[in-house]
């Protein structure tokens, strides 16, 4: 080891130290590539890198005085070194390429050579990073290939692989947030991959409009939801890559794509702030969470690539790179301990993950969570002494609390200069929004008959040896039901509205085409009509928009038994028509009353079956599915399905999720021959609510939405006092955010004291009416917290496939004894033994669960 003193005149004499502004540039001894700099305070600095080529070099330097001397180990021959793991306790782990490994017991100002204690394969590590825990985790590759994972769960004392056969090497890590099982990872070719269990398995999450095959060098994310990856490609048309999550990692936003130098590293200040560096002496910053960013100007910037940034905080932060460069940012502000009380996380009945980001300010202190069940804080959480001069992320997994009740709690760090508190924050442990994740789902599901359309109240009726269709009236909105082989369209078409008995031509859509006068028609009934009543047997023959035949049969009494009715078509005009219209009601349709009439068919045919009448006899049949979310109601009455069987579906559960396994989509319909159906629900009816007993304050969510038209996507909530709006808050979408988002709206009171007994949630894909077909998603609606059960399902490991499935279901494990059940806890379907698959085709469409012997629980749709 060399302790190198660097006077005053050299630094003068090679002009090495540069000042514009906050910034300044310096060299550190050898002129190294410094690949990794970390600023363990104002005056300490401990750098990692070396020499890659021919004279391969291991370099460490470490400083205490701001860089005016150094510590220095340059080994030669040696291996470069990438990247160190920095812990509160002094010691230091060293990695880098060709398995080079390292410890440093008192921050990198001595070292040891040492082992990870597996056999890397002579691959390069690219980055360590530190866990929640003691977990600690590393990643790298070869030549950008065999990519691969380790892991330590004793803070780096001992590794194992947690994956190793990647195809892209991985050149960067990160957990995402407070969980060792959220993961992302970056790499060659565009590699950008998450984990929500720990990195058993991993989802491509790399945007698609990701053109360039490039290399994404670095990501961080600071606290669970915002984060950044950058990289690019090298050469002569080289491409700057930055991209921007929002969701923890689950998915990314490319927002730039542009020639320019390659970007090495990204450094999160907090969730809006960030520097990031690259070649050619690039440092760019961001101050909205990398949507935007500027170039940092520095006078004589030497133009040298650079590797690593690294700040403390706003105030304070180093860079290094390539020929020992190494970049100063201090703006003069003192460097004061910091305390910032974050949302509590994974909240159930009896639990929660109190979080926090701390900056001691490079001074021992105390750090602690204070709680209670009023703002008075009546319990205190010791965390220990913390130290350094970096943002920290905290946490406390907080048990044994009440069901239903707010908790009120913030951090609080003391030290010689003072005590810093954080916020006060609240959560809530429950969750008066039922089927708040929409995960529970109703299918209503009905049998059309094919080729015919229906409105009103129908029912299939399954004879011993035939099939028939049962009309009767279901509603006061449907005076009666018919039966139809095409549409009839028009102002107050139900389904016609000129007497006497008259549809206008220019009213039918569709039909029966045909090129023959056919002598007679047939049709097989049995019938209980009303006094006073009639059924209608409608048949229309037309050519041109002009009937040859307008014929009315009207039908009357009581026929207890199937009987064929042979009726003879009267004809208007000699000419041959090219179009058949056939209507059967089951009532007048001009009676103002409701009646109890009763029309089944089971046959119509034209004479010798000539033309013949697709599905004449009704034996042919479909079903159609229309779902609808558990504990919320549409708006759309029992209009759930056209005439001819397609579900209205302004609302089905998508597995493009922000939370567990479904999410809900709200659709509108613009495209309707009815009034337009705008996508919404509620919990209840307008100006009603369900029950609640509590004072909430704020209201929060995920959602996304595609806009169409001029349509504006809304969420209210509405609390009530006696019938009495006493609260209020909402959400507009007025532009298509097409990635999850996480909103928390404060909610607005009219009485400071006044607790609602009243809650309404009205989610709506548009305003009243809907201009466009807009699509909303919208998940995990919570108050005051982010709240989980604890009974929801474990689909970490085990998956189904595919989904929706149709006829066959396969199981990515070996289940044993299944049970498949409805979303109302039935079992329909069992399988007794092992299996890695099961046959679905005889399930109905709709949502269902299967359980195996070992509780494994999976929800999947059948269609």
């Amino acid at each position: 080891m060399k302790k190198i003193i660097l006077f005053v005149f050299l630094i003068i004499l090679f002009a090495t130290s540069l000042t514009c502004q906050n910034w300044s540039i310096s060299y550190t001894p050898k002129y190294r590539k410094n690949m990794q700099i970390k600023t363990l305070s104002m005056e300490k600095i401990s750098i990692l890198g070396g020499w890659p080529q021919n004279d391969s070099i291991t370099f460490m330097a470490y400083t205490e005085d701001n860089g005016n001397s150094w510590e220095i180990n340059d080994l030669f021959p040696g291996k470069m070194l990438n990247t160190g793991l920095y812990y509160n306790s002094g010691k230091v782990i060293a990695a880098g390429l060709n398995g080079a490994w390292y410890k440093s017991y008192n921050f990198g100002k001595n070292w040891e050579t040492s082992s990870a204690g597996i056999d890397l394969n002579h691959k390069n590590v690219n980055s360590l990073k530190q866990g929640m825990g003691d977990r600690a985790l590393g990643c790298g590759g070869l030549n950008g290939t065999n990519g691969f994972i380790i892991m330590s769960n004793d803070n780096g004392e001992n590794w194992s692989f947690l994956q190793d056969n990647f195809e892209n090497e991985i050149t960067d890590i990160s957990i995402s947030g407070y969980s060792n099982d959220k993961l992302v990872i970056c790499g060659y070719n565009n590699t950008l991959k998450y984990s929500d269990n720990g990195g058993a398995s991993w989802i491509n999450v790399s945007p698609q409009n990701l053109s360039v095959n490039a290399k994404l060098n670095a990501l961080d994310i600071f606290d669970g939801i915002h984060g950044i990856c950058v990289g690019g490609k090298e050469g002569l048309d080289s491409t700057q890559i930055i991209l921007i999550t929002n969701n923890g990692g689950h998915s990314w936003t490319l927002i730039s794509e542009n020639p320019g130098p390659a970007l090495n590293d990204i450094d999160m200040i907090n969730e809006s702030i960030a520097y990031a560096v690259g070649d050619d002496g690039t440092i760019i910053m961001t101050s909205d969470g990398g949507l935007t960013w500027n170039e940092v100007i520095i006078p004589n910037n030497p133009l040298i690539d650079l590797y690593s940034v690294d700040f403390i905080n706003i105030h304070f932060g180093r860079i290094s790179g390539n020929n020992g460069v190494m970049v100063t940012f201090n703006d003069g502000t003192t460097i004061t301990p910091q305390a910032i009380t974050l949302d509590a996380k994974d909240v159930t009945n009896k639990s929660a993950l109190l979080r926090a980001n701390i900056n001691p300010g490079f001074t021992p202190s105390l750090v602690s969570f204070q709680y209670g069940q009023t703002q008075e804080l009546e319990e205190t959480i010791p965390l220990g002494t913390y130290d350094g001069g970096n943002m920290q992320n905290i946490s406390y997994y907080l048990s044994e609390l009440q069901e239903n009740t707010h908790y009120f709690f913030r951090v609080v760090l003391v030290n010689d200069y003072g005590t810093y508190m954080g916020e006060t924050k609240l959560f809530y442990t429950g969750n008066p929004i039922p089927n708040w994740d929409f995960e529970i789902w109703d299918n209503i599901t009905k049998d059309f008959p094919n080729n015919w359309g229906i409105s009103g109240g129908f029912e299939k009726i399954q004879y011993s040896d035939f099939t028939a269709i049962r009309l009767f009236t279901d509603s006061s909105e449907d005076k009666s039901s018919s039966l139809i082989n095409g549409e009839i369209e028009g102002e107050n078409m139900a389904p016609w509205n000129m007497a006497p008995w008259h549809i206008p031509v220019e009213s039918i859509i569709g039909g029966l085409q045909i090129n023959e006068r056919p002598d007679s028609i047939y049709i097989n009934l049995k019938y209980n009509i009303d006094d006073n009543d009639t059924a209608v047997f409608f048949v229309g023959l037309i050519k041109d928009n002009f009937y040859v035949a307008e014929n009315y049969f009207f039908i009357i009494g009581n026929q207890p038994d199937f009987h064929l009715n042979r009726y003879k078509i009267n004809y208007l005009t000699s000419d041959i028509p090219d179009k058949a219209i056939i209507v059967l009601t089951n009532s007048n349709p001009f009676m103002d009353t409701v009646t109890n009439s009763v029309v089944e068919v089971s046959e119509i045919y034209f004479s010798n079956h000539s033309p013949e009448i697709p599905n004449y006899n009704f034996t042919d049949w479909h079903t159609s599915t229309f779902y609808q979310p558990f504990s919320w109601q549409n708006n759309i009455g029992n209009h759930q399905f056209d005439n001819f069987g397609n579900p209205d579906n302004f609302c089905e559960p998508s597995l493009d999720a922000y939370h567990n396994q479904y999410s809900i989509k709200l659709i509108n319909n613009v495209n309707t021959n009815n009034d337009p159906i705008p996508g919404r629900i509620s919990l209840t009816n307008w100006n009603d609510g369900i029950p609640i007993n509590k004072r909430f304050y704020n209201f929060n969510g995920a959602y996304k939405f595609f806009k169409a038209a001029q349509d504006t996507a809304t969420i209210h909530l509405i609390l009530y006092s006696d019938d009495i709006q006493v609260g209020f808050t909402e959400i507009k979408i007025t532009e298509t955010i097409d990635e999850w988002t996480f909103f928390s709206v404060p909610i607005s009171y009219n009485d400071p004291f006044v607790i609602p007994n009243k809650m309404n949630v009205i989610i709506s894909a548009s305003q009243w009416p809907p201009t466009g077909n807009s699509i909303l998603y919208v998940d995990k609606l919570t108050l005051d917290g982010d709240f989980i059960p604890v009974n929801e399902f474990n689909i970490v490991n085990n998956t189904v496939f595919p989904i929706p499935a149709i006829d066959m279901l396969y199981f990515n494990f070996t289940a044993e004894n299944v049970q498949i059940f409805n979303i109302f806890g039935k079992i329909v379907k069992s399988f007794i033994g092992t299996c890695k698959q099961i046959d679905i085709s005889d399930l109905n469409p709709g949502i269902y669960i299967l359980r195996d012997k070992n509780n494994v629980q999976i929800k999947f749709i059948k269609i």
